[in-house]
């Protein structure tokens, strides 16, 4: 029987961001659900408009999620007990706007939208725009890495790599965003442009590794 060498080889990168991820979160209360649907629906509608002059369409922004619930408050009676009131409906939309990094593009954004009245939540990821490559070159690295290694352990014992007999990969989901993240809330409100026009933002690499298991016969 043929001796075999089994070697895990690693893929390691390193990735500058270029991409931007906003996610935009819009919150609408009111004890009338119609009502507070209807708030939601024109805080959209102004995001959009106070886009457009930036070069985005109505549909560059997406909707990411929506929900809406029933709020209750605690109130106290003649007696001094406790009862949960119905106080409203909270509508929360979540929306997506994804486009190239670009440090003077997300300053007019979040110019933009802090002018636009609809008071969103804000928060900004930086990823990449195309990363299947980005897994294909991972896999390719980890490839590299277990040939060379196994060549050099071959070499060392007085032998050869023959035959590549088995590779062995579990997939698994990789997470292409930078460790860098910026939130944005009653601050938005309270600095308006001005606090867009202050920042600079120059977020962190990725770092992302892959692996694989492979096994060759040896000469």
């Amino acid at each position: 029987m043929a001796a075999k060498i089994s070697v895990k080889g690693t893929g390691r990168l390193s990735l500058s961001p270029d991409q931007t991820d906003i996610l935009l979160t819009l919150n609408s209360r009111d004890k009338d659900y119609p009502t507070a649907a209807g708030i939601a629906e024109s805080r959209i509608e102004s995001l959009k408009t106070a886009l457009l002059p930036l070069g985005f369409s109505p549909e560059d922004l997406r909707t990411s999620g929506f929900s809406v619930r029933a709020e209750y408050e605690g109130v106290q009676d003649e007696k001094g007990i406790f009862r949960n009131v119905f106080s409203g409906y909270c509508c929360t939309h979540q929306l997506r706007l994804t486009f190239p990094m670009d440090n003077q593009k997300l300053s007019e954004v979040i110019s933009a939208v802090s002018s636009s009245g609809a008071e969103p939540e804000l928060s900004i990821t930086f990823g990449i725009g195309d990363p299947e490559s980005a897994k294909e070159e991972l896999l390719r690295s980890a490839a590299e890495n277990a040939r060379k290694k196994a060549s050099i352990l071959a070499a060392a014992s007085g032998a050869s790599l023959g035959k590549l007999l088995e590779i062995r990969y579990s997939v698994s989901e990789k997470d292409f965003v930078s460790p860098a993240a910026v939130e944005m809330n009653d601050c938005l409100r309270a600095c308006g442009s001005g606090l867009a026009k202050a920042v600079s933002f120059h977020p962190e690499d990725i770092s992302v590794s892959d692996s694989a298991e492979f096994v060759w016969e040896l000469e």
